[in-house]
């Protein structure tokens, strides 16, 4: 059980429009203080709300610019309110208001109209129009034009709840998050943001856009991501889908690694790399690329095929540079060519598959095959 505490740090003027006057004793025993009620309601002016635990420890501390009780004393309605929110003795969570409400015995505390919370031990601060504040379970719950900031990031959404034990925030409802480095913007309707780890868990479909030179780089769409902050990397799941301007490509898979340090995309399940301009469309069981050099590498079960020519290839390695179009074949390499038709098979392949240029070679064990199919 809490117990309650109410200490009235400077009370300027309490008054009523029906008071009856204040007589000279009064006056003299409040030491000039003007003090009256209107039936059973009570209006303070600079004063300060505290609520302790059965320990005496301090859970909460408010001073408003007035405070005003309810006939039963049960309600407290205060105007410019700024609050200080503690765990043991170290103060956790400053917040600031234009209107609140303490009920039930401080058990819970409505704020509303530009409502400011900032956590003192890790910086983050969340704006909203309307929040409940619960002791108890140590709960901000803010709704409406809900604005975060952390350092390099923004955020907004519709809901927020604030765990101040685990430092999570729980964020519902139309959110956009920004990055100034690298440079993004993502969207989603659900996400956990884990303050102390620098970690997001976006848990619904998500939609990460990459900016450079203030110009939509790269599109990501996914079931779910992972954002690790520090480490400037993002880990996504199911239904992945990568879109690149520069290079002009697009990646599926349902697991990627995307570092935005080393500028890599990887995956270690089945992936596919579709490049626009040259109509190529390869696979591979687990792949990467290098957004810095502009080379694909793809690892087992190799196979591409070029739309324009409709060639094919297969090999167990592919090293591809998106840019020169060359291409490095490694192992059990077959490379079908349709004009004119035929099949070669070696151990390594160097060249292009957009026109036909590719050689294939063998070794002293495995010399090159030939297949030609006259029409």
């Amino acid at each position: 059980m809490y117990k309650k505490t109410f200490i009235l740090i400077c009370c300027l003027s309490l008054f009523s429009c029906q008071s009856p006057p204040i007589s000279p004793d009064q006056t003299s025993e409040k030491q000039g203080e003007e003090t009256t009620r209107l039936d059973t309601q009570l209006t303070l002016n600079n004063a300060t709300l505290e609520q302790a635990d059965t320990q005496g420890k301090t859970l909460w501390k408010i001073k408003a610019e007035k405070v005003v009780y309810s006939e039963d004393n049960d309600q407290a309605n205060l105007t410019n309110l700024t609050g200080n929110i503690f765990k043991g003795d170290q103060l956790v969570l400053k917040i600031k208001a234009d209107q609140g409400i303490v009920e039930n015995d401080g058990e819970i505390v409505f704020l509303k109209n530009n409502i400011v919370a900032t956590d003192q031990r890790n910086k983050a601060v969340i704006k909203g129009d309307n929040a409940e504040w619960h002791p108890k379970d140590d709960l901000l719950i803010l709704k409406d034009n809900i604005k975060g900031i952390y350092p390099n990031w923004d955020l907004k959404a519709n809901s927020a709840r604030y765990l101040l034990e685990s430092e999570k925030l729980e964020l519902t409802g139309d959110i956009i998050v920004f990055s100034q480095k690298p440079v993004l913007q993502i969207k989603t309707q659900h996400l956990w943001w884990e303050i102390k780890p620098e970690k997001i868990i976006a848990d619904q479909p998500v939609e990460i856009t990459q900016y450079e030179n203030k110009q939509p780089k790269s599109l990501v769409l996914a079931s779910q991501g992972i954002f690790f902050l520090k480490k400037e990397m993002v880990i996504l799941e199911k239904n992945v889908q990568y879109k690149s301007n520069n290079p002009p490509l697009q990646i599926t898979t349902n697991l990627a690694t995307w570092n935005f340090k080393t500028e890599t995309i990887e995956s270690e399940k089945p992936v596919t790399i579709n490049h626009l301009p040259s109509q190529l469309n390869m696979t591979g069981n687990k792949g990467q690329l290098n957004l810095k050099t502009n080379i694909a590498r793809l690892w087992g079960g190799v196979q591409g095929i070029s739309k324009k020519n409709q060639s094919q290839l297969a090999s167990n390695e592919l090293t591809w540079n998106l840019t020169t179009q060359m291409m490095e074949v490694l192992g059990n390499v077959i490379y079908q060519q349709n004009n004119p038709k035929f099949t070669l098979s070696g151990i390594k392949a160097t060249g292009k598959l957009t026109d036909n240029t590719l050689v294939v070679t063998g070794s002293e064990n495995k010399r090159v095959s030939t297949e030609i199919y006259p029409e």
